[in-house]
């Protein structure tokens, strides 16, 4: 069997720093990010050592140096809403 590379452990930490330090965003919500970095720095990936996990293989995702989205060219304006928001429209 093939062996898998192994992602670069501060990876996700500087993606989660470019993410941060680009947007201009509420002090409570880098706060929120900061903790999850810090739970999954712990943590890290599940492993089939913990029961909930133990007949999922992990090793393949845990390999993937994921990268975020690049931003869609889409104007606010041409993403249709969900729900209709004008109360002259609703019956």
């Amino acid at each position: 069997m093939a062996e898998l590379a192994v992602v670069d452990d501060r990876h996700y930490q500087r993606q989660l720093q470019a993410l941060c330090a680009e947007r201009a965003e509420p002090a409570f919500l880098s706060t929120l990010r900061g903790a999850g970095m810090a739970r999954f720095e712990q943590l890290g990936l599940p492993t089939r050592r913990q029961e909930s996990w133990r007949f999922t293989d992990m090793s393949g995702f845990a390999a993937i140096a994921f990268e975020r989205a690049s931003p869609a060219p889409v104007a606010a304006d041409q993403i249709p809403a969900p729900f209709e928001t004008d109360p002259a429209t609703r019956g």
